[in-house]
């Protein structure tokens, strides 16, 4: 069965041969078909509400958290799954795709960053503050590297631990 957009008056689906079904009633189709379309939104909601135990901002799974939300659900709708599969795949590409360009602006860095460390493991002022030091190696990353990188990234991040 196909659905029309332009059909004639009193006919609300055709069928292969393109001819009105008279029978179908247009109110009850459109009715069933808001019906399908709320159900699909709460099982993508109940997907979503699933799914923050596993994606949890810590990097932690909760299996616990989510073996009671499973309990007290009870049977689920294939479509949960379906959206369950939907959603996770999205944050999966969203984390790798995060991740990759992490690595490629470490990459990018990696000979600067170098520099930077070395120079502040072999700095003569020992006394020096990491963030007076961000601050002049800043300019000094921009003329020999031709990159950009503000003072407190390489304090903050460049120099973390040292």
């Amino acid at each position: 069965m196909a659905i029309r957009l332009n059909l004639s008056p009193g006919a609300f689906a055709c069928d292969e041969s393109e001819k009105p079904l008279p029978e179908a009633d247009p109110a009850t189709m459109v009715d069933q078909l808001r019906d399908a379309l709320a159900f699909q939104e709460q099982c993508k909601a109940e997907a979503a509400e699933f799914l923050q135990f596993y994606f949890t901002p810590d990097g932690s799974i909760h299996t616990s958290e989510m073996a009671e939300w499973l309990e007290k659900k009870g049977a689920l709708d294939r479509w949960f799954f379906v959206h369950l599969i939907e959603i996770a795949g999205q944050k999966f590409v969203e984390q790798a795709h995060s991740a990759h360009k992490a690595e490629i602006a470490r990459a990018k860095n990696a000979a600067a960053r170098a520099w930077v460390l070395e120079h502040w493991l072999g700095r003569a002022d020992k006394k020096q503050s990491k963030a007076s030091f961000g601050r002049q190696f800043a300019h000094l990353v921009k003329i020999n590297f031709d990159a950009s990188v503000a003072p407190e990234t390489i304090y903050r991040d460049w120099l973390k631990g040292q």
